[in-house]
Parts: C-alpha cells; sequence; structure tokens
C-alpha cells in the first residue's frame, strides 16, 4: 500500500449543499494514499458487510497496483448497520440490521479507530485483517469478538495480550467515548434515505480536502472498477476555465 497517512488533519465535518452530499470538516476518517492527492475517494463501510468487503478489496488492490489514474487518497468513514450510539438516535437508526448488531459490526468500527490510536498507520491494516475473518465465520458465534479481533491486531505487532480482558485494546474499544463520537458522526452522515453501504463518493482534492464546488461522483457495490476509475479522472481533471 501507498503510506498510510497516520496524522489526522484538520478536522472534516459533512454539509450537505445544493442537494449534494459533501464530506468537509470535522470527521476526522482514517487515511491512506498519495500525500498530495488530486482525487479524494470517501469509503463507507460495515465491515460485516459482504459487498463491503469486495468494495474493500478493490480499492486496495488499485491503489497497491497503482490503477488509479491520478494520486489519490482514500478516506474511510464507519457506517455499522446498527447504532453505536443509541442515545444519538432517539427515532431510531435507518440503516440497523439484526445481522450486523449480532456479528459486532460496532466493535470492529471501534477497534479500527482505537488500532488507529494505539498503533498510528495501523488502523487500514486492520480493517484488511477484520475483512479476513469472513473466511473463518464460525456457527452461531457473531463475526467480530474482543478475541478474535485482538488476535488480528496481534498480527500486526500491537503488543497487547488478546487473552486479557483489560489490554489496551480492549479498554479503549470498550470505553473511549471519542472514538464512539467519531463513529457516530460518521453515522449521522448515512442515516437518510437511499443511503447503503458500501457508497463511494469521489471528490475533487484542493489543498488535500474535498473541492465542495466541484460536488461528487458517487459509486456503490454495482460500480465497475472501470467507472470508478473513470470517475477519479474526470474530478482529478483541472476545473474548466470559464
Amino acid at each position: 500500500y501507498q503510506r498510510a497517512l497516520a496524522e489526522r488533519q484538520a478536522p472534516h465535518r459533512v454539509r450537505e449543499r445544493q442537494g449534494r452530499l459533501t464530506v468537509v470538516d470535522g470527521l476526522r476518517p482514517i487515511r491512506v494514499g498519495d500525500e498530495d492527492p488530486q482525487a479524494i475517494l470517501a469509503v463507507f463501510l460495515d465491515f460485516t458487510c459482504t459487498k463491503c468487503r469486495g468494495e474493500f478489496k478493490q480499492l486496495s488492490q488499485a491503489l497497491r497496483a497503482g490503477k488509479f489514474p491520478a494520486p489519490v487518497q482514500l478516506w474511510v468513514y464507519h457506517t455499522p448497520r446498527h447504532a453505536c450510539d443509541l442515545a444519538a438516535f432517539p427515532g431510531g437508526y435507518d440503516r440497523t440490521d439484526d445481522g450486523a448488531r449480532f456479528d459486532n459490526a460496532c466493535m470492529a468500527a471501534r477497534a479500527v479507530e482505537c488500532m488507529e490510536g494505539l498503533k498510528p498507520g495501523s488502523g487500514y491494516e486492520l480493517m484488511g485483517g477484520l475483512f479476513a475473518l469472513h473466511d473463518d465465520r464460525q456457527p452461531n458465534v457473531p463475526l467480530f469478538t474482543a478475541e478474535r479481533i485482538g488476535n488480528k491486531a496481534v498480527e500486526l505487532e500491537l503488543e497487547i495480550d488478546p487473552d486479557d480482558e483489560e489490554n489496551p485494546l480492549v479498554r479503549c474499544i470498550n470505553h473511549d467515548s471519542e472514538v464512539l463520537a467519531r463513529i457516530t458522526a460518521h453515522q449521522r452522515f448515512a442515516d437518510r434515505p437511499a443511503f447503503s453501504v458500501p457508497t463511494v463518493l469521489i471528490y475533487h482534492a484542493a489543498g488535500g480536502a474535498p473541492d465542495p464546488a466541484r460536488g461528487q461522483r458517487v459509486a456503490n457495490a454495482s460500480t465497475s472498477l472501470a467507472t470508478l476509475l473513470q470517475y477519479v479522472a474526470e474530478q482529478a481533471a483541472a476545473a474548466p476555465q470559464p
């Protein structure tokens, strides 16, 4: 992979502009890719989602193989399909899925954020490890447990005892309020009609951030890689002169 961007830069928040959804200012996503991107791909994932696994694999392979037609960054936003903070969604969370809840989608999202905090630059790598657990499902057992996540973290050289129920990763997953608030902010963005996972929003990059004036292109699980690369080329291109 291109070097993970361990430092979370200026905060980014989501705004709705002229009917378009634009990722700007306060969500602080994990980022990977070129340090000076011409396009930014905002990727919305649930780690229990099979289609999300395919999208993550496709984007990661394209990044690793240099298939993108311009320098890009991937910004990953957490969209577990059940509310991680029930109090934040008093009217109910529109994306709720019983299977995602059983498989501990929120635990997985919190683990990725905690991993990034404990070992900067490794959060993105843990995403790949979590998706790999889909190949090792056990009957009537959640896809993600503290032990299974901890073992993947150890593989990435996080110095914890995965059998210790009070290791730093588990403590962060269970108690870090900043991590929960960040994931909840990501979920608030997705709590709207017709928004599903995986979704990829492709922006022109200006000064290392999405350029809201250029709008975005939208891709999902049914979007081919060729089409997605075309969207990147269009968004990376300089704005036409008036």
